[in-house]
């Protein structure tokens, strides 16, 4: 038998396609075609044609399978076309075809692959050699039958192939009317082609095929149906099929048939289906569950069990026909077979054929007790899934399958195996291995007992299988369930090792008989395996996540150091204004000296101007001394050459020199200050009282001075009218003013100062008191300023009020009231911008330059009124009203800058405060991470320490193990050497056992001899025996006449004497007649019975003697059976008498035994027959007639 496997890895090409039609053009003896994977959708449709027809035209094909194969529509209808196309008279008796014996099996199997080679062709030379007389008769007519195609195809199968709807239908066209022996059918449709009574196309093509084909095996299935609906579909196949069969002729030669169902079509089919009485196997596929394709009503109502029943009995006699027809077919051709054998030569080869008819009837025997062990009529459920268990069903199918008493059940049910693409290894190897072993343990015979077994004692497992195959059937494929050691969590080892326990205990339940003590070591042996991959993956888990930790901790270690280093520069940072507050606490102490020097010195020069003002006031008028002030105005004291310098302008001088000095040393100051930068204060609250402390005592020092403005719009009004009012002298004295050649300090523009004319009527009054008064606030002033750092923003300004106020207490009395008498200055007022510098109150000195200032104005101005004798002071004394007008502008707005500045300076000392406080926060966060991170770290140090420890452990538990390998290794080398000497003892023994039985075997032919002499004389006995048995047996039959003779004359005679006794009776007329009369019947009677008991006894004895000679035929033909069929048994052995392995081939010289092979007879020694013990010195082949 040729068979051809083509399977393509890719999509066959034009040449694939020509090669394969070009070799099944010339293949005259392929008889089965397999094309696997085949797609034909992308192929031209006239190659699809001709590939159709190269199929088709196959002169010997008998088995077609397409598996997989996608089928392009040219393909499908041309297939389709072919199998209509029939021979007259196909299907009438065509027996032929089915007699006729197979060529000589051979086989080629060949994977195609995308190439443009020639398809490979097997070689016909050993075919050639091997061609039998029934291949050589295919091999003539092969022309012949290539005119009609698929002539010898009997069995067709579609496996899993994809066709649209209408080729679909095609091909079930092509089909309809069709002999064959098995149809298979599993189709995916792809499209529908958008027909709109495809249900209706559908049933009418697929009634008019269950109606019309006749075939012994029939399977129809759909994988997909498109656009269709599959339920729709079921219902469609099973009603059509139901219709269909019964009204097809050929019904009767449906053995199986496999079909989907559906729980609305189920019902009427069974009804059906299972009285056919031919029907020996019937498959249900379904996607709804047993619990609901069987209904609860059908089973309980009876039908169910009775249908099943009846077809049971049904086919149970259909099989017994066909054992007894078999039966009957053997015997003739064994009776055909002996009556070709020779004669036997001696008793030997008679009890030899005797042997073999007995092996020969032996091996019949067991064959029919094999085939009635199994159930004649199968309903095979096993697609059928197990979903939604319903008690009453597997409890009903587990009480027809017992009614049976088969081995094997009526109604087969089973669970199915899950898919393997649910596991991933490598953690799936344990729930794999339980789903397998309890589908393996599921008992199709006693399925209720199996489900209350497990229930009972593995509910956990049936958990896991149908919480895997809920999976499957939503088409998850998970990675909760199965994946890799990482997704398994405690609850899940937990969960397995109880799936573990409850196998083990089952394997133990009688129920259950499938589960071994192997399956539960490999099961306990993946658990154990998963309980070390768990474990070594929490402490890989646990080393990363110390590793983690340990990284973390140096970048905290890192964090707290700069931390640390930013704390110490804010510690720092905060300990600078402390030692800046200790610094201008040294400059207040020596400004505050430097204020009571000029304090003295301002007493001393109003002294000195109240006695020279009534000194002028005494010796000259007021008009004079307003003549003389105007003249001196005119005067230019520069112009007067030759005269000497008067003690004021000298004074004058001096404290010009001072100034320029105090100047500079300001500027180096200033220099010093900005160097240093900004400081930030101790504390924010010590900063806001110390505010509170300075605003409480510049309004104290305004309030002393006379100045007090409602609010900076009274100040911003006030000070313009003072510009506006000192613009005019401002005017006149920059004429006269010579150009300062050093520049004024920064800080002297930075300050404004209080009114003059505000503190003027206070210090009118009375000069002393009115200068200790302005001592007193004056100190009151700077102790504000130094209540501030030299680095505060603060500090500056402050500084400038104070000494703005101090210079206006010393300057104001210098332009007393009648200030018009007073004469003119030199120099138009320098000295006034010199004494208004804040240079001279910052440095050291600046009081003295002050009390000097003072002394030499007042010099000045007794010196002029000597000189001239002229008292002047109009237009003086409205410059300095001007000036002093101008000053109050600016002191207004130096308040206003103040308390700007003040208000910034709060806002920056609160942000510093924040930050400072953030900074903490965050120092103490990071104190207290690094607190965790360095408990974290002793843990996880103590977690290394005890996984280095469990590392140790394992290693150590290695290590036992390598020893007890090492020792389980040494005990099997030993057990090994045991068995291997045990086996060698075996051998010997084997050895001595052949020698006797040599010995046995002849003495044994001895014993036959014996026996044989022994039979002749048993038969010599027996035929002398027989002689006697006939002898008696005509002795029984004369008896049994002669005993028959007196029975008649006995009946005459009782009869006779009955007569007379009557006629007696009746003659008697008295009592004592009567009396005696009736004493003789009862010794009559009694004569009568002994005879009877004598009779009887007789009886029984001539019984026995017939029941004796019975018993005696009986064993002699037992014997003579027995003798036939160890004749027969002899001579029907084909096995050599010698190996048990080969055939007999050889008859041996010269005593004529068919008994052994030729390979045996060229090597046997001693050359012996092995029945008769006679020495053979050649030997013949075997001819059979």
């Amino acid at each position: 038998m040729l068979d051809l496997l083509i399977h393509w890895e890719c999509s066959p090409t034009s040449d694939d396609l020509s090669d394969l039609i070009g070799f099944l053009q010339r293949a005259d003896r392929l008889m089965k075609l397999q094309l696997i994977d085949a797609d034909l959708t992308q192929l031209p449709d006239d190659e699809c044609a001709q590939l159709a027809d190269a199929i088709g035209r196959v002169p010997s094909l008998l088995e077609l399978r397409l598996d997989g194969v996608h089928m392009s529509r040219a393909f499908a209808h041309r297939l389709s076309a072919l199998l209509k196309a029939r021979p007259e008279g196909y299907g009438k008796g065509d027996s032929s075809s089915e007699s006729a014996s197979p060529p000589p099996s051979s086989s080629c199997d060949i994977t195609r692959t995308h190439s443009t080679s020639s398809a490979a062709v097997p070689a016909d030379s050993t075919e050639d050699t091997q061609e039998t007389t029934e291949a050589g008769q295919t091999a003539d007519t092969g022309e012949d039958k290539k005119e009609q195609p698929f002539t010898t195809l009997r069995q067709m199968a579609l496996l899993s192939c994809a066709m649209s709807f209408n080729s679909y239908l095609t091909l079930l066209e092509g089909l309809c009317g069709r002999s064959s022996e098995s149809l298979l059918y599993n189709i995916a449709l792809t499209k529908s082609e958008g027909e709109a009574d495809r249900y209706d196309q559908l049933r009418r093509v697929l009634e008019r095929l269950f109606g019309t084909i006749a075939c012994t095996s029939l399977s129809l299935s759909f994988d997909l149906v498109g656009e269709l609906s599959l339920p729709v579909v079921e219902d469609i196949v099973m009603s059509a099929a139901t219709a269909g069969l019964m009204t097809n002729p050929n019904r009767r030669t449906l053995n199986f048939l496999g079909l989907p169902a559906t729980a609305n079509t189920v019902e009427p089919f069974l009804r059906f289906a299972l009285q056919n009485p031919t029907l020996s196997g019937l498959f249900i596929s379904s996607s709804e569950p047993l619990g609901k394709l069987i209904s609860h009503q059908f089973l309980s109502s009876g039908d169910f069990a009775s249908l099943v029943h009846g077809a049971v009995t049904r086919a149970y006699a259909e099989r017994e026909s066909e054992l007894r027809a078999a039966r009957v077919v053997k015997e003739r051709r064994w009776a055909a077979d002996d009556a070709r054998l020779p004669p036997a030569a001696d008793a030997a080869e008679e009890d030899r054929r005797r042997a073999a008819r007995e092996r020969r009837e032996e091996g019949l025997q067991a064959k029919e007790k094999e085939a009635r062990s199994k159930p004649p009529f199968v309903l095979n459920l096993r697609d059928v899934p197990h979903r939604d268990y319903i008690v009453a069903v597997i409890c009903g199918i587990e009480e027809i399958n017992k009614k049976g008493a088969y081995e094997q059940p009526v109604i087969c049910t089973g669970l199915k195996f899950v898919p393997d693409k649910l596991y991933v290894e490598p953690s799936s190897h344990l729930p794999q291995h339980l789903c397998d072993v309890l589908v393996r343990s599921y008992d199709p015979l006693a399925p209720f007992t199996w489900w209350k077994a497990f229930t009972t004692m593995g509910l956990s497992l049936l958990t896991l299988y149908f919480e895997s195959m809920s999976h499957d059937d939503r088409g998850i494929v998970s990675g909760h369930v199965f994946q890799d050691p990482f997704s398994v969590t405690p609850a899940d080892l937990t969960r397995y090792s109880d799936c573990v326990s409850r196998l083990e205990a089952l394997k133990d339940d009688p129920a259950i008989n499938n589960i071994t003590q192997e399956d539960v070591d490999t099961a306990r042996t993946a658990l154990n395996a998963l309980n070390e991959a768990a474990r070594l993956v929490l402490q890989r888990g646990g080393s990363q996540a110390l590793d983690k930790k340990l990284k973390r901790l140096a970048v905290l270690e890192k964090l707290l150091q700069t931390l640390q280093t930013k704390l110490n520069d804010l510690e720092a940072q905060r300990d600078k204004p402390a030692a800046a507050d200790a610094d201008i606490d040294s400059k207040i102490t020596s400004l505050a000296e430097q204020i009571g020097k000029n304090t003295a010195a301002k007493t001393t020069l109003l002294e000195d101007i109240e006695v020279l003002r009534n000194a002028m006031a005494a010796q000259f008028p007021e008009s004079q001394f307003v003549s003389g002030t105007a003249e001196s105005h005119q005067e230019d004291p520069r112009t007067s050459k030759g005269r000497q310098p008067t003690r004021f302008e000298s004074k004058r001088d001096e404290l010009r020199h001072k100034r320029d000095i105090m100047q500079k040393r300001a500027a180096r100051q200033a220099e010093k200050d900005s160097k240093r930068g900004d400081q930030p204060p101790k504390d924010n609250t010590r900063a806001q009282e110390r505010l509170k402390r300075a605003e409480a005592r510049a309004r104290a020092a305004r309030k002393a001075l006379g100045v007090d403005f409602s609010s900076d719009e009274d100040q911003q009004q006030h000070g313009e009218a003072a510009q506006q009012g000192g613009e005019g002298g401002k005017k006149a004295k920059k004429k006269k003013r010579h150009k300062n050649k050093t520049p004024a300090a920064p800080a002297a523009s930075a300050g404004p100062l209080p009114s003059a004319p505000a503190a003027a009527p206070s210090i009118a009054a009375d000069g002393n008191p009115s200068v200790q008064e302005g001592e007193g606030e004056a100190d009151g002033g700077l102790e504000h300023v130094d209540s501030e750092p030299s680095s505060s923003p603060l500090h500056g300004p402050a500084v400038a009020a104070g000494a703005c106020a101090a210079v206006s207490a010393v300057s104001e009395p210098l332009v007393p009231p009648m200030a018009p008498s007073m004469p003119p200055l030199a120099d138009g007022g320098n000295e006034f911008d010199g004494l208004l510098s804040l240079d001279g109150v910052k440095e050291n000195g600046g009081g003295d330059g002050l009390a000097g200032q003072g002394a030499g104005e007042t010099d000045g101005g007794a010196a002029g009124h000597g000189d001239d004798g002229r008292v002047g002071g109009g237009e003086e004394a409205e410059a300095m009203r001007a000036r002093v007008a101008e000053l109050e502008a600016e002191l207004m707005r130096r308040d206003r800058q103040i308390e700007a500045t003040r208000r910034e300076s709060i806002e920056r000392e609160a942000a510093l405060q924040h930050q400072v406080h953030a900074a903490k926060q965050e120092t103490h966060a990071a104190r207290q991470e690094t607190l965790a991170a360095r408990q974290e770290s002793e843990r996880l140090r103590e977690a290394q320490m005890v996984g280095e420890q469990t590392v140790a452990d394992t290693l150590a538990a290695n290590e036992r193990l390598q020893a007890d390998m090492r020792r389980a290794n040494e005990a099997h080398r030993q057990q090994l050497s045991q068995q291997h000497q045990r086996l060698t003892s075996a051998f010997s023994d084997i050895d001595r056992e052949r020698s006797l039985r040599e010995q046995q075997a002849a003495e044994m032919g001895q014993l036959q001899h014996h026996f044989d002499r022994y039979k002749r004389a048993a038969a010599e006995r027996e035929a002398s025996l027989t002689q006697q048995n006939t002898s008696q047996a005509q002795e029984i039959a004369s008896l049994t006449e002669g005993n028959r003779a007196l029975q008649a004359d006995i009946d005459e005679l009782r009869s006779i004497q009955i007569d007379r006794l009557s006629e007696t009776f009746n003659g008697l007329t008295t009592a004592d007649e009567l009396s005696g009369f009736a004493m003789q019947l009862v010794d009559r009677q009694t004569a009568l019975t002994n005879e009877q008991s004598r009779l009887n006894s007789l009886i029984v004895k001539t019984q026995q003697a017939a029941q004796q000679k019975m018993q005696a035929e009986l064993r002699q033909q037992m014997l003579q059976q027995m003798q036939q069929s160890n004749q027969r048994a002899r001579e029907e052995a084909t096995d050599c008498q010698v190996c048990q392995k080969r055939e007999r081939s050889v008859v041996l010289r010269p005593c004529n035994h068919f008994c052994i092979c030729l390979q045996c007879a060229q090597t046997m020694q001693p050359r012996q027959c092995p029945l008769c013990r006679e020495a053979f010195t050649g030997w013949s082949p075997a001819i059979f007639s």
